[in-house]
């Protein structure tokens, strides 16, 4: 994946600042008004409708206060708290672009069971809500970021160049590691991600969980010609550790060029599948 730096976070406050910038308006300025309309919720909610602020932005721009309270606060007074989260795909990124130019393609699917198949390009699959499915073609190219969602998701993974999986949003999902058995080598990062690569450990790779994250832990993994079993990712472990080719615990920075970064790049996926949650897109 491309290099990341500091500057590639992508968070919700970031979300809202690039929105009202884009009109001409800080966020100071925008707190103001909405402290200073507070007695004229109406004029005030049809004004942010207008500017396209979402419940998200209007929590954020506010401070000290989470989406479900803006929810739950227009509500009371009567106003349709959804209507703000409508038409809102104007709002949310559509590619993140790394620090080195690597433009990734955002694909978001839907609150259905949706599939995916990457062949080649540089793409973040996000999978929303439902049971989906992910796979990626034998020999596929480009980087890929498959993100599942709160439903019981499959992932399907063969050799290809470059395969990150982040599943950030629980259910029970499942791994069918194909790449196992090709030629290359197993091995741990930081005692926290599970990693396969193909030649070298610093070039085509597939990286999946974080195992200091029990929501980004997949539940049933499948480790084709070692066990007939689903196994979790203790278990997956264990038998890879006794396979001639596991390296056993490497350093991020043995695999990246900037480790900073590809933690970055972990911080900046969670923030755009959670930006196109709270857009209601899934």
């Amino acid at each position: 994946m491309g290099t990341f730096t500091s500057q590639d976070i992508f968070t919700q406050y970031d979300v809202a600042k690039n929105h009202l910038s884009s009109h001409g308006i800080t966020m100071q300025e925008a707190r103001d008004y909405i402290i200073g309309n507070l007695d004229n919720l109406n004029s005030l909610f049809n004004t942010l409708k207008m500017f396209g602020v979402t419940n998200s932005m209007v929590a954020e721009i506010y401070g000290g206060v989470s989406v479900n309270d803006v929810k739950n606060f227009f509500s009371y007074y009567g106003l349709n708290a959804s209507e703000l989260d409508n038409n809102t795909s104007s709002t949310l990124p559509t590619s993140f672009t790394t620090s080195d130019g690597t433009v990734l393609n955002i694909v978001a699917g839907t609150s259905g069971d949706d599939v995916f198949t990457h062949s080649s390009g540089d793409i973040i699959y996000l999978g929303g809500g439902g049971n989906d499915t992910f796979n990626n073609t034998y020999n596929s190219q480009g980087n890929v970021v498959f993100v599942g969602g709160q439903g019981n998701d499959t992932y399907n993974i063969q050799p290809g160049e470059e395969v990150y999986i982040k599943d950030v949003g629980g259910g029970y999902d499942t791994y069918n590691a194909y790449t196992i058995n090709s030629p290359g080598y197993n091995f741990l990062i930081d005692n926290k991600f599970v990693g396969t690569a193909f030649t070298n450990p610093s070039n085509t790779l597939v990286v999946s969980g974080d195992l200091s994250n029990p929501m980004d832990n997949i539940e049933f993994i499948n480790l084709p010609g070692i066990t007939s079993s689903s196994v979790n990712i203790s278990q997956a472990i264990s038998y890879l550790s006794q396979q001639s080719n596991w390296l056993g615990n490497l350093s991020s920075a043995d695999i990246f060029k900037s480790p900073e970064a590809f933690y970055y790049a972990n911080t900046e996926i969670i923030g755009i599948n959670s930006a196109y949650i709270d857009a209601g897109v899934f």
